[in-house]
């Protein structure tokens, strides 16, 4: 049996692959993450241990991929509500529930068998940092990066020229007054007067100017890039997620170079992927610049308009990773 991890919300591309999958009449089990944490029970004594979820087999599982996990929107029922953090006494419970659920889902990974792994990513998100690091070192050029904690640091910084801040981790959403506020790539320039010498760890890399920009679906050693026509767009330039839904940008299929692909495949079995999106940019020089790699990204957005049909090509993968894990069902 494949048992597929993802999200109950806003999650289309698992309902697809799981029609496929039905389409092959192929046994496979869907447990979202949400009912992971209401439903998992854990057992350790004896030396040994045992996890139990309803209505799942896990002796039976010959293949488990963690394709999402929660989402902050179906996650709320889980903390106690506290509106616009006004109770201290609440936040603080809600961040010890939160370290406490870090614990156990880190717990489930690790005890999960290399080989009934479909990719062998085992937390939520990948560090940025140690896949910049990696992608340097195999050769794949990078955005100048800086981490940095002080005002006069960025002041000599953005002397020498433009530059843009994101993320260290995936991002924060906020919600203030049932309206969500989510965080983009964008461009800097003076910080805010106001503003302190010191301040948190930050990210900034110098900007680079594109000709255009590439998501690429990696898939068990293949790539299906498409090119992302952001740059004529003031809205979407910086970042191409900043969608604008009445002039969508232009995308079409895209081949990158087969030296490119060799490094971006290196840079995946480091980490142990068999699927990620990895985002790049073409520079106005014609070069290839690496930016990221996201685990669980969305892949309709590049198999749909590329015609690449991923979601058939990502459960015919599954399929044939289960069959040649038939014989090795031991979970516990």
């Amino acid at each position: 049996m494949i048992l597929i991890f993802s999200q109950d919300k806003n999650e289309p591309s698992t309902d697809s692959i799981i029609d496929w999958l039905d389409m092959y009449k192929k046994p496979f089990k869907r447990f979202n993450g949400i009912d992971f944490y209401k439903k998992v029970s854990i057992s350790i004594q004896d030396g040994a241990f045992k996890i139990q979820l309803p209505n799942v087999d896990l002796e039976h599982t010959n293949l488990i991929w963690l394709r999402r996990w929660v989402t902050r929107d179906n996650s709320k029922d889980i903390f106690i509500k506290n509106p616009q953090n006004k109770d201290r006494v609440i936040t603080q419970i809600n961040e010890y529930t939160k370290s406490e659920l870090k614990v156990l889902l880190d717990f489930f990974f690790k005890s999960i068998p290399d080989d009934l792994l479909f990719s062998s990513i085992r937390t939520e998100e990948i560090n940025k940092l140690l896949v910049l690091k990696k992608a340097r070192e195999l050769g794949l050029p990078i955005p100048e990066t800086h981490i940095l904690t002080k005002k006069s640091e960025y002041d000599k910084l953005v002397k020498k020229g433009n530059l843009i801040t994101k993320a260290i981790s995936n991002g924060a959403t906020v919600d203030v007054d049932n309206e969500k506020f989510v965080g983009y790539t964008a461009t800097v320039e003076l910080l805010p007067e106001i503003m302190n010498e010191s301040f948190s760890p930050s990210l900034f890399q110098s900007k680079i100017e594109k000709k255009y920009e590439i998501r690429s679906f990696y898939l068990s050693g293949k790539f299906y890039s498409m090119a992302i026509f952001s740059q004529g767009d003031h809205q979407t330039e910086v970042d191409f997620r900043r969608y604008n839904d009445k002039a969508p940008n232009r995308t079409v299929p895209y081949q990158l170079p087969k030296e490119i692909e060799v490094k971006l495949a290196q840079l995946a079995q480091s980490f142990g992927l068999n699927t990620g999106s990895f985002d790049l940019i073409k520079t106005i020089d014609n070069d290839y610049v690496f930016l990221e790699v996201n685990p669980g990204g969305q892949f309709e957005m590049v198999s749909k308009p590329c015609n690449y049909n991923l979601e058939k090509r990502i459960a015919i993968e599954l399929i044939k990773s289960s069959e040649q894990n038939e014989n090795n069902r031991s979970f516990t």
